[in-house]
């Protein structure tokens, strides 16, 4: 989203200085560097699987990114990076939801169902690659199996490399009823 348009802005005004400025090599340098920072600062915007996340945050990014990791192995310290990543970026509406998730893992399904309702009051700001993820972990926290099966298949078939949401879909077809199984098999 927004980070996207500052490249275009900084590209346009890098090519405009370039263009205009042949002999004042400092302002284009100048204007090259802002342009590499920008680009390092979007790659810490990224999940695991550069994938971009709707976060200012570079904390919060690397504490999500820190998460998935303990989520796909094994869960310990999960709940403890996604608390960081929220209190990073309080508008996080994904951080806010995988925090749902873990907190069920963990059992605490009061403060899963508070997180899942502020992911979804957040998910309007996130871009349609998070609102998926969002509805699916909504729908595995709700126990709504078919539906978190069904929204995880379309999230795949549009963005496949989301490796965190394909893991924890597997997991759900490999747990669910052999009817939804063969349904949704990916």
């Amino acid at each position: 989203g927004g980070f996207y348009l500052i490249i275009v802005a900084v590209c346009a005004c890098a090519a405009a200085y370039l263009l205009w400025d042949n002999y004042h090599g400092t302002i284009s340098r100048v204007v090259i560097e802002v342009f590499h920072q920008e680009i390092a600062l979007l790659r810490h915007l990224t999940d695991r699987y550069d994938l971009a996340l709707t976060t200012t945050s570079a904390d919060a990014a690397a504490h999500y990114r820190a998460a998935i990791e303990c989520l796909q192995y094994g869960n310990v310290g999960a709940v403890a990076r996604l608390e960081q990543a929220v209190a990073a970026d309080e508008g996080f509406a994904l951080a806010h939801a995988t925090l749902a998730q873990a907190y069920q893992q963990s059992g605490k399904m009061d403060d899963a169902k508070a997180s899942i309702a502020r992911a979804h009051a957040l998910a309007g700001d996130a871009t349609r690659r998070e609102r998926q993820p969002i509805a699916f972990l909504a729908a595995v926290v709700g126990n709504a199996m078919p539906r978190a099966l069904a929204i995880g298949r379309e999230h795949l078939d549009d963005f496949p490399r989301d490796g965190f949401l394909l893991g924890q879909w597997r997991f759900l077809t490999t747990y669910s009823s052999e009817k939804d199984r063969q349904a949704q098999a990916y």
